[in-house]
């Protein structure tokens, strides 16, 4: 079933190949910063926000936590270059995806988070 997907990371190149997977099944949007992602997340109230965890000026996990305060209901999966697992899961996140991303695994969990939408 198709929701809106917000896909965010400063590598261009990277969220719009993200986005790429994902069109035609749901609702997409891109952000390459975290002042942009908020900045759209507030008209567009995504169901799912796949963040990139290292962007300059505010870290997606700053970006999640704002998130989270103003769109409880969006499910939030990070993904890195770095093993940051800990530190996801001590701020109360769920999904945290190693890159380079399995385009499968993302589908399976959007796909999961998405059911009933």
């Amino acid at each position: 079933m198709s929701c809106r997907l917000l896909i965010v990371d400063d590598n261009r190149d990277s969220a719009n190949s993200l986005a790429l997977v994902f069109s035609g099944r749901h609702e997409v949007r891109t952000a390459y910063d975290g002042e942009g992602a908020l900045a759209l997340a507030l008209e567009f109230a995504p169901d799912v926000a796949i963040l990139d965890i290292m962007m300059p000026r505010m870290s997606g996990y700053r970006v999640g936590e704002i998130l989270r305060e103003r769109h409880p209901e969006c499910e939030i999966i990070f993904f890195s270059g770095a093993s940051t697992h800990e530190q996801t899961f001590s701020l109360g996140f769920k999904y945290h995806i190693l890159k380079p991303v399995d385009p499968n695994e993302l589908l399976r969990l959007v796909g999961e988070k998405c059911r009933g939408k």
